[in-house]
């Protein structure tokens, strides 16, 4: 028999991890990716194509008014000819990002067809956010 020194009682008795997989098995539990949320595919929704071909249709007609670059490094600039009182339009894109300090385990045992309840919050995080153009790269406020 063995005998702990100095506590006095025998060791717990272990199970190895393949018989703990195997029980939380028997109970319904399965090992599994946990998802974010729910995914519905809505972009062949009839408004959602609606919207995206207006907005093509829109886009079409204000590059018109955009400047065109071309050559291997794109150095060539072409602005359109505008109409007396026409001004030229630019481009702008937004685009962000967000890194979570804490995003939780990927996959954990839970039981079948049920996603665990988790935080709302990451933990802290830092948000990247920049407005793009093609004329002068990123926008940046200068503080004179």
């Amino acid at each position: 028999m063995l005998y702990r020194q100095g506590l006095g009682f025998d060791p717990p008795p272990t199970i190895h991890v393949n018989t703990a997989r195997n029980y939380l098995r028997s109970f319904g539990y399965e090992f599994s990716r946990v998802k974010k949320g729910v995914y519905v595919d809505g972009h062949e929704r009839k408004d959602v194509v609606e919207y995206r071909m207006e907005f093509l249709r829109k886009m079409s007609e204000l590059e018109k008014l955009m400047p065109v670059f071309d050559g291997d490094n794109m150095e060539i600039e072409t602005w359109p000819e505008l109409p007396s009182g026409g001004k030229p339009h630019i481009l702008v894109t937004h685009d962000e990002c967000v890194f979570s300090s804490y995003d939780g385990m990927p996959m954990c045992w839970m039981p079948k067809c049920e996603q665990p309840l988790r935080k709302k919050g990451q933990g802290r995080s830092l948000h990247v956010s920049e407005f793009l153009t093609d004329v002068c790269g990123r926008l940046k406020l200068e503080v004179s």
